[in-house]
């Protein structure tokens, strides 16, 4: 499908879109528009050696060509370097975390240095008229935590939300965005279910519904604890959650294929948003699960939206008897330029869908965030294209007064890609991993760009 068509069927979507009920923007709308870019702690910062990836780093067969984090881009020795690379690019935000193992690497003790040296980058970025996203929790928890049972220990939403407290108030107090969990989902399903990632469980997919409770309710516990700062910090702040959104589609007309695309992609896509704007936890993946719970304090705990988009995956009936998958298995797509789709369109499909259920709980839109967005691929010869397609959706929806607010792509730089090691390239900027010298390919100038033209 060519832009200009894709753009005139993208109009129609929102056309009939806004017709069928109207736009009730936030306050917040008026704020000028975040240009970002994203990143995550583990995957640049380096020797992050008190984390329970860290600990699964070391066995045997874990991570591609038997690599691990270790300094991964350097950047926790090299802030500056990212710093500069960020005004290169002349974005107003970055999306990036803060790890929590470094801050508190053994219970209730914390690590006074690791808690300056996020100050200061924090300040270095505000003083640029940078304004920093913070994600609090990348995949990654403490390995102290993880013996602990994570998110299934009766304590888990207490000690998260004494972690974000900790961030807000010491850390980052003039910051307004954060974003509890990226990609909850991923991390649930991946950890419990397929096993490919900590703490590398094989569950049926049933037995994932306790990870997921516990993860939704130490949201809902950070979600307050960080919002019971705004009147001493003079502050509001603006707290959601980084949600992997991939829609799917049957790869035939057949309507069985089609009614399990369905139900995958509400569970994989749907269920974590679902469950925290209406305090409802619903899952029914046929002969895998059917449940529903309420969750006490739960609902409407986000500000605002943020939507991890990639692309779209086909899903046949087959796939519902491969029990050692899960809708995100078929991830390669995500790291091999080779197979990799570009689908602009999923991202309209995505933002529209969000935008209509948050109404229906509330009766309002609130604000959506591009939270990452990006393809792997050395050579950058297909992000081009990639970025350029997906910027113009976002123009297109934004002319459309949908409540899109910031993009931010992924990645600044290339880094540790999890279990499949350093070969993944998302970077605008090309790392070298001997010198951790980073240099901006092409496609960070046309980023570069677009954002001085778009102003």
């Amino acid at each position: 499908m060519t832009v200009k068509i894709y753009l005139i069927r993208l109009q129609c979507i929102a056309l009939t879109f806004l017709c069928a009920s109207s736009i009730a923007l936030s306050a917040a709308a008026a704020s000028p528009f975040k240009w970002c870019v994203a990143t995550a702690g583990h995957q640049i910062e380096g020797e992050n050696f008190d984390s329970d990836w860290w600990a699964f780093e070391q066995k045997p067969g874990t991570i591609a060509r038997k690599e691990n984090s270790s300094c991964a881009a350097d950047s926790w020795n090299r802030l500056t370097r990212d710093l500069d690379n960020l005004r290169y690019l002349g974005v107003n935000m970055y999306r990036f975390s803060i790890e929590w193992s470094r801050i508190e690497p053994r219970p209730n003790q914390y690590d006074e240095a690791a808690i300056f040296r996020y100050q200061e980058f924090i300040r270095d970025l505000e003083a640029s008229g940078i304004e920093p996203m913070i994600t609090l929790s990348h995949f990654t928890i403490p390995n102290w935590f993880r013996k602990l049972g994570a998110w299934e220990h009766p304590l888990a939403a207490a000690r998260f939300a004494r972690f974000a407290k900790l961030v807000r108030s010491r850390i980052a107090p003039m910051a307004t965005y954060f974003i509890t969990f990226n990609e909850p989902m991923v991390h649930a399903i991946g950890g419990y279910f397929s096993g490919s990632v900590p703490p590398q469980e094989k569950r049926k997919l049933a037995g994932v519904a306790p990870v997921l409770r516990g993860m939704l309710l130490a949201h809902a516990a950070a979600y307050r604890e960080l919002h019971s700062l705004d009147k001493e910090l003079k502050k509001v702040s603006s707290i959601g959650v980084a949600q992997h959104i991939r829609p799917m589609r049957g790869t035939s007309e057949l309507p069985l294929n089609n009614y399990l695309a369905k139900k995958l992609e509400q569970a994989w896509s749907w269920a974590w948003i679902d469950a925290v704007e209406t305090g409802w936890l619903r899952i029914e993946v046929p002969t895998q699960a059917s449940l529903k719970e309420a969750l006490k304090g739960v609902a409407g705990t986000q500000d605002f939206a943020g939507i991890n988009y990639y692309t779209v995956s086909e899903i046949s009936a087959s796939d519902l008897f491969q029990s050692s998958r899960h809708p995100d298995s078929i991830r390669n797509d995500l790291y091999d330029p080779h197979a990799w789709k570009s689908r602009p369109d999923g991202l309209v499909s995505a933002v529209t869908q969000y935008d209509q259920k948050v109404k229906k709980a509330r009766g309002h839109s609130i604000p959506i965030f591009i939270t990452e967005n990006g393809v792997a691929d050395a050579a950058d010869r297909k992000r081009q294209k990639f970025l350029l397609d997906h910027l113009n959706v976002v123009e297109a929806l934004r002319k459309f007064k949908l409540p899109i607010q910031g993009y931010c792509h992924w990645s600044l730089m290339d880094n540790f890609e999890w279990i499949h090691g350093y070969e993944p390239r998302f970077g605008l900027f090309e790392t070298d991993f001997l010198t951790f010298q980073t240099t901006p390919r092409p496609s960070a100038k046309l980023y570069r760009d677009w954002i001085q033209g778009h102003q």
